[in-house]
């Protein structure tokens, strides 16, 4: 009898293959010499939901809304090399040798549904002479494969998994027909050839939270205001740009919105401002005056060693340090997770370690610590982890994005795949560093004018204990000079009235972009977006994608490392409905997809959900054409 195993793409065929022992190369497949084992491979997607006039000729029209069939029939998708590929997978699966099919696909959400949609259009039903299995791996080297292949589980265990998957690509179909059909309703005329504009589930929400940004830069007005700097010297006789010399601004005590103490450094103009408070007249105060220390606090702060990457978090610290795209982040990752071996997968929305990964360190930091001919801790790699670490219960489908330990042969030192390559290395080797330290310096100081005394903040920061940051090495702002402390006297040597006005909000990066689509608009990072993940906009794995649609489809442009609406994606985050504007409404159905593939949620009730949404959307569309 034969063992049929379908991978996702041929190249993670070609491995699992030589594990296998099937060599033999044939037509879209490779076996072993007595047909044991066949293992074949899918080209990503190779079937999906027919189109609305494909199911029923009523829909024909694209003003029958809304579309809500009973049933999503599957279709073949792609050119004739998909095609052919998918006849080669109906021809080994439907085999009367065949009588165990292994599911090999990405270990994850949308390799879940490329198996399921493809056994979906192969059988009517699940043969019964036939048994299902599911290989899960989180890396390709043999090791990791051959443990894999011994630990399968048959294929009904990830149910709930492909349950979500199924539902949340019926979700986006549902959205994307009904969302761009109703909009083709209203719009007017576009000229000839120009394609309809397009709704998207995660792409509308991604899309308004860029066109709102541009507005508020659009519409900003700037505010003039005024700040005194003075450099006060610690001693006498240092000379302007001395390292005695303490940069310091006015400040005066206001409270904030929330009737909190402040220090406020800003001078706005105001009608009513005394002379007094006028930025010139302090200034010549500070000229003419007495300078003294009148309090100084200094006070150390800790960072932990930073969380292990998944993929988001990786695709941020590219795009700060090297300004890559997401999808270029998430090319380069895949190479080194199907060509090299040397990153596990990195299609992870996690920033553990199972226990039983963590167990696997020792032997993986020794592989990699020769690379890194630092001072590192002295039990890295052997002491074990704790629990901010490794934790059971925050890996999800796969753990944080870590080296294999495979011999990194091949790659060029100066090129993107060993720096990536390395960023994550070091980040491994940073779990064990100790804390960062900083001490951090907080200096009032006055002067004082006959019965006046202006006050005066400066602050400076001193690296105390570099720990995990001998790895990732960040600029610190300038330590202040010794000897102030309080009621010691200081001269000044400078003041001056800087004229400023209030700035608008930053275009968005992809790396913020990233960072307000994992936490549903909210611009959040590190561990705060962490525990927003589940209402995020997307997948890691889908997010690059997103954003190269909205670029591709000529809704936003690059330019430099920011990202702009363009006129077109404007134009439609302006006509289409509230809803599918909405951050929070897409990710609160992203959270609902992650309870039913945990089995918290039932699939009944998320369909009735999405049903009433696509017949709301559609009745504000119909309300706004009437209108109209």
């Amino acid at each position: 009898m034969t063992t049929v195993v379908l991978a996702e793409k041929p190249s993670v065929a070609r491995d699992l293959a030589r594990v296998l022992g099937a060599t033999l190369r044939r037509n879209g497949f490779y076996e072993d010499a007595r047909g044991a084992y066949k293992v074949t491979w899918a080209l990503g997607h190779l079937v999906q939901l027919a189109e609305p006039q494909d199911i029923s000729a009523k829909w024909k029209s694209w003003r029958v809304l809304p579309i809500l069939p009973d049933h999503f029939p599957l279709v073949p998708r792609g050119g004739s090399a998909q095609r052919a590929q998918l006849a080669v997978i109906e021809r080994l699966f439907t085999a009367k040798r065949t009588d165990v099919i292994v599911c090999a696909t990405d270990a994850g959400r949308e390799g879940e549904l490329i198996f399921r949609y493809i056994c979906e259009y192969v059988f009517d039903a699940v043969p019964p002479e036939k048994k299902f299995m599911r290989l899960w791996a989180s890396s390709l080297t043999d090791d990791a494969i051959r443990e894999a292949l011994r630990s399968m589980r048959p294929l009904h265990h990830y149910d709930r998994l492909a349950a979500a998957a199924r539902l949340r690509s019926q979700l986006d179909w549902l959205v994307g027909m009904n969302g761009t059909r109703a909009l083709a309703a209203q719009e007017p005329v576009r000229p000839k050839g120009a394609p309809c504009l397009t709704v998207g589930r995660v792409q509308t929400p991604t899309l308004a939270m860029i066109v709102a940004r541009d507005e508020a830069i659009r519409t900003h007005v700037a505010m003039p205001y005024q700040e005194v700097h003075v450099d006060f010297a610690v001693r006498e006789g240092t000379a302007a740009g001395g390292a005695n010399l303490v940069r310091s601004v006015y400040v005066q005590r206001s409270e904030n919105e929330a009737g909190k103490l402040v220090w406020e450094r800003r001078l706005f103009a105001k009608d009513e401002r005394t002379e007094e408070l006028s930025a010139e007249a302090i200034a010549a105060r500070a000229r003419a005056g007495e300078a003294m220390v009148l309090g100084a606090n200094r006070e150390s702060k800790a960072y932990r060693p930073p969380l292990l990457f998944d993929l988001t978090s990786l695709q941020r610290e590219a795009n700060v340090a090297w300004g890559w795209t997401a999808q270029k982040t998430l090319t380069v990752a895949q190479e080194l997770y199907e060509q090299h071996k040397l990153l596990s997968y990195p299609r992870t929305d996690s920033r553990h370690l199972s226990e039983t990964v963590a167990a696997t360190l020792p032997s993986v930091v020794a592989a990699i610590r020769p690379q890194h001919p630092i001072v590192l801790a002295e039990r890295t790699g052997i002491a074990p982890l704790g629990k901010r670490f490794v934790d059971d219960a925050r890996v999800s489908d796969h753990h944080a994005i870590i080296p294999t330990g495979a011999p990194a042969r091949g790659l060029a030192r100066d090129g993107d795949a060993y720096r990536l390559y390395d960023l994550v290395c070091r980040r491994l080797l940073g779990a064990w560093q100790d804390d960062a330290v900083e001490a951090v310096t907080d200096v009032v100081l006055t002067i004082t004018t006959g019965a006046l005394a202006d006050r005066y903040h400066a602050r400076g920061t001193e690296l105390m204990q570099a720990g995990w940051r001998v790895l990732e090495p960040k600029p610190l702002p300038s330590p202040l000079p010794e000897g102030l402390r309080a009621g010691a006297p200081v001269q000044v040597v400078a003041a001056a009235v800087k004229a400023l006005a209030t700035q608008p909000p930053k275009h968005y990066t992809e790396a913020t972009l990233l960072s307000a689509m994992e936490s549903a608009g909210r611009e959040l990072e590190g561990e705060a977006a962490e525990a927003m993940k589940e209402r995020g906009l997307g997948t890691p794995a889908t997010r690059a994608a997103t954003i190269e649609t909205l670029v591709s489809r000529g809704y936003v442009v690059r330019s430099g490392k920011s990202i702009h609406a363009a006129a077109e994606g404007q134009e439609l985050v302006r006509r289409v409905h509230d809803s599918l504007r909405s951050p929070e409404l897409t990710g609160d159905m992203e959270a609902r997809l992650r309870r039913v593939e945990r089995g918290t949620d039932e699939e009944q009730a998320f369909v009735r959900d999405a049903v009433a949404l696509i017949e709301q959307l559609v009745a504000a569309h119909r309300g706004r054409s009437r209108a109209a």
